[in-house]
């Protein structure tokens, strides 16, 4: 399955780092959505929403490749 969804972005000229990084940004999310869920059932929301937190920052971080890459594009524009 990851094989195909590798060729269906490289069919738009996507590179490979960036399909790698797209697939992992989601599997960390759907990961914290069930952290976040188990944390809330277990009356622990406040512990859930400073996971949260985390998270965001996490996935700010790491996808910082792709946001550097979207601003360069956008300066070659103008």
């Amino acid at each position: 399955m990851i094989g195909d969804l590798t060729a269906v972005f490289l069919n738009f000229n996507i590179e490979q780092q960036y399909v790698t990084i797209i697939i992992r940004l989601i599997g960390i999310v759907y990961y914290a959505e069930f952290v976040n869920f188990l944390l809330t059932e277990a009356k622990l929301g406040n512990v859930g929403k400073m996971f949260e937190y985390i998270v965001k920052l996490y996935l700010i971080g790491y996808s910082l490749p792709m946001i550097i890459t979207l601003f360069e594009l956008i300066l070659s524009i103008l």
